[in-house]
């Protein structure tokens, strides 16, 4: 990790090639250890895959500002070695597909007082749908380092990597690399939204694609306007700029504050991954469902308290934006509506919601499901939920969402 917070330095031995767009700025040896493919069948003395990263930067580059109108990053000048371009350095960091390396605040830099300076790095190894991926990725960062840099909060890092992969699939809709992250939120929701721990914010992936067909009509322009107003706020808000942000915009674009949203993601994330079959999301029966078994009970085993202990199955995670289901499978004769109880934690100086998902049992799981009931409250209490009447229902899901 060291090595990546410093420009690469090929002692002098190194190639650059100005994309064919004038955007980017090439770097790479020639040989050793470092050096990537260098067949050249067009034989015009260019390596093919240092010609076809510079397309795919350039492609990327077309999608973002000139499409979708993002502002460039600020440019470093000639430092690294470089031109008054964006720099690309290619060089052979195992374990790292690629990264985009803030250098420093550009405070000094009369047109960008808010931005920061930053340059890519590609591994050499990266290849096909990889190398695709990565950079439409990796560019994306330079595009979000240009209107801000939160150093300081969790919450922005994770919506950061969330929307960087969400470009992937943007730039590359026929690639399927960001689909291999999905299924591991779908399995665990009760890890929190904005977990930040080197694999979970890339996997939450499914949070923007739900965004933008959902709630946004599939309007891309939102995710520059959270970033153009992550840019604007110069003070730290509690935990961080982006649930201020989000908060708000969601509000205007949609009418569903961020808690509200966040319901109706842990409903349609639930059935998606169980029940779905090429409905949700954008993508449908192409998401990894590999589904968790939750906590299951029966109406013999109500009424049901929850402990909200971290020990135990109950557990409602005590996270930030996280969700629990509980499945119930009703006996078609079974008795009357039920109390489920939650108490400890989970009712303590907390903002909570729940939703009742029922499936009529004359329908095939693809079909069939009503959200029976829902809320968001603050309590301090222990609180009960009534369940429906289990005649109709041959299943009934408690989503619990930790909203606070």
């Amino acid at each position: 990790y060291k090595e990546l917070k410093a420009r690469p330095s090929y002692d002098g031995k190194v190639h650059r090639y100005l994309s064919s767009q004038g955007n980017f700025f090439i770097h790479f040896t020639g040989s050793g250890y470092h050096a990537p493919d260098m067949t050249d069948a067009d034989l015009n003395g260019i390596p093919d895959q240092i010609e076809i990263i510079a397309d795919i930067f350039e492609l990327s580059y077309a999608v973002y500002h000139q499409q979708l109108d993002y502002i460039l990053p600020p440019s470093d000048g000639t430092t690294g070695g470089g031109q008054d371009v964006y720099d690309v350095y290619i060089k052979n960091w195992p374990g790292y597909y690629g990264f985009a390396m803030p250098e420093s605040y550009a405070n000094d830099i009369s047109d960008y007082p808010t931005r920061t300076i930053s340059y890519i790095g590609i591994s050499s190894w990266v290849t096909g749908a990889d190398l695709r991926g990565t950079i439409a990725h990796e560019y994306y960062h330079a595009c979000q380092m240009a209107y801000y840099c939160d150093y300081l909060a969790y919450s922005s890092w994770a919506w950061d990597e969330n929307t960087a992969m969400y470009t992937e699939k943007l730039i590359f809709p026929d690639d399927g690399v960001w689909l291999d992250y999905t299924g591991y939120r779908q399995n665990h929701p009760f890890y929190g939204l904005w977990l930040f721990d080197g694999w979970y914010e890339y996997c939450n992936v499914i949070w923007p694609l739900f965004i933008r067909e959902a709630l946004v009509n599939w309007d891309d322009t939102f995710f520059r306007i959270v970033f153009e107003e992550l840019g604007l706020l110069t003070t730290l808000e509690e935990g961080g700029f982006y649930p201020h942000v989000m908060n708000e915009q969601l509000g205007i674009w949609s009418g569903y504050s961020m808690a509200e949203a966040y319901q109706l993601f842990t409903v349609w994330n639930y059935l998606v991954k169980d029940c779905y079959d090429g409905t949700g999301y954008e993508d449908g029966a192409s998401f990894k469902r590999q589904p968790r078994i939750h906590q299951v009970l029966h109406y013999q085993d109500l009424p049901f308290s929850g402990s909200g202990d971290p020990a135990s199955n109950n557990e409602v995670s005590p996270q930030t934006y996280a969700s629990h289901y509980i499945e119930i499978y009703p006996d078609e004769t079974g008795p009357g509506a039920m109390l489920i109880t939650f108490s400890g934690e989970i009712a303590k100086n907390q903002e909570w919601g729940y939703s009742l998902l029922c499936h009529d049992r004359q329908h095939p799981l693809s079909s069939g499901w009503e959200l029976y009931s829902h809320g968001i409250s603050r309590k301090t209490e222990t609180i009960d939920i009534l369940l429906p009447n289990p005649g109709i229902f041959d299943r009934i899901v408690i989503i619990f969402d930790n909203l606070r």
